[in-house]
């Protein structure tokens, strides 16, 4: 059966932060929020977080900012033993459905620039780089300034 038959996304809830912070541990090289990052982007009005969720447990999230006429991506992050199961894209097109109703015309995002799978992802979703910034990262790995243009709202 197709991924995206049996995924559910919804809004997350404080109750998964231990969840969502479970999943950024599997990345050891991976900007985390943690715990108390997860639990402050509830007090911002402007944050939202999905879940992907199968059969109860979470698989994955997004984090990004509604701030018309933009939105900023601020994490995507999908369970290692869920890779390649769409939920990657499921999470990136609810965003645009956001972003549709929310009458924004970019979406904005950084990334390491040595996550090449990541870059490679954004690219196959529409996304084009649009700037880089050095040593954006631990003061050693540049950070690739991509954004998507929402042409269809």
């Amino acid at each position: 059966m197709d991924a995206l038959l049996t995924m559910n996304i919804r809004r997350a809830f404080r109750d998964d932060v231990e969840s969502l912070a479970g999943i950024e541990k599997e990345y050891p090289d991976y900007p985390a929020w943690g715990v108390k990052g997860l639990e402050a982007e509830f007090g911002n009005k402007h944050s939202v977080t999905l879940a992907a969720e199968e059969e109860k447990n979470i698989k994955g999230f997004i984090n990004f900012w509604i701030l018309p006429p933009g939105i900023q991506l601020n994490a995507i992050i999908v369970s290692r033993n869920s890779l390649r199961n769409k939920i990657a894209s499921g999470l990136m097109n609810k965003m645009l459905e956001y972003a549709k109703k929310n009458f924004c015309r970019e979406i904005d995002l950084e990334v390491n620039i040595k996550n090449e799978a990541a870059i490679s992802f954004y690219n196959k979703m529409g996304f084009k780089k649009a700037g880089q910034r050095a040593k954006f990262y631990n003061g050693k790995d540049d950070a690739v300034l991509m954004k998507l243009e929402i042409t269809s709202l």
